[in-house]
C-alpha cells in the first residue's frame, strides 16, 4: 500500500482540486493530527520493537510473541499505530485541502477496520482467543 502511495500521491496532487481552503486555524490542527499521528506510530513501533512491528510479524510470525499487548499506547487505543495513520491522514487533508486526500482518508476509514479484524482474528487463534 505504501508504495503505491509513493506512485499514486504525486500524480493525483498534479489534477486533484482543492475541497477546502484551509484557514489558519483548520492548517494548525492539521499540524497537530499530523504530529500525534506520528507519536502515536513512533510510541507503537517503539513498545512493540522491530520484530512485532507491522510486515515483520507477519513475513516471520516465529519470531513474534503470541501475546496481546496492553502496556504503552496499547493501554489506551488497541491499534495506535493504525490509529496514528488515521490521525495523519485527517491532518493531512486538514493543511492542504485537496480532494484526493478526503478519499484518501474515506479509503483508509473503510479499509482499516478490515484490516483491524483481520488481525484480531489471527491473533486470537494463535493466543487461543477466538
Amino acid at each position: 500500500m505504501f508504495a503505491g502511495s509513493v506512485w499514486f500521491v504525486p500524480k493525483m496532487a498534479l489534477i486533484s482540486i482543492s475541497i477546502i481552503a484551509p484557514s489558519t486555524w483548520l492548517v494548525g490542527v492539521g499540524y497537530f493530527l499530523l504530529f500525534a499521528g506520528g507519536l502515536l506510530v513512533l510510541s507503537s513501533f517503539l513498545t512493540l520493537g522491530p520484530r512485532r512491528f507491522f510486515v515483520w510479524a507477519v513475513l516471520r510470525p516465529d519470531s513474534a510473541k503470541d501475546k496481546r499487548i496492553v502496556s504503552g499506547p496499547f493501554a489506551f487505543v488497541p491499534h495506535p499505530a493504525y490509529f496514528g495513520y488515521l490521525l495523519a491522514a485527517l491532518g493531512n487533508f486538514l493543511t492542504v485541502g485537496d480532494f484526493y486526500l478526503a478519499v484518501l482518508f474515506i479509503f483508509l476509514l473503510a479499509v482499516t477496520p478490515v484490516v483491524i479484524w483481520l488481525e484480531e482474528h489471527e491473533l486470537g487463534e494463535r493466543v487461543g482467543q477466538v
